[in-house]
């Protein structure tokens, strides 16, 4: 993959997170793409960082990125955001 092809999968992948309505606060979610391994095997991975608000969102978020780049391995390194505690 070009250099220019990662920029442009990132670019599409954050465009699609972002227009989601069923997203609550997409603005809080980065999308990185790398390429890891030696030259000769070099593999695409996309990175998500950020906060969601549960584990669901974390999941729609996955499905975007599987959807957009099938063959990259994913780095899900999204936070859900922590549920108050009830009856304490």
């Amino acid at each position: 993959m070009a250099q220019q092809s990662l920029e442009q999968m990132q670019e599409a992948i954050q465009k699609v997170i972002t227009d989601d309505p069923t997203l609550r606060d997409a603005s809080k979610i980065s999308v990185e793409m790398l390429q890891r391994g030696p030259f000769w095997k070099r593999q695409a991975v996309v990175r998500v960082t950020g906060k969601v608000v549960d584990d669901r969102e974390s999941e729609k978020v996955v499905e975007h990125v599987h959807n957009h780049a099938p063959e990259a391995r994913i780095e899900n390194l999204l936070h859900a955001a922590e549920r108050p505690e009830v009856g304490v």
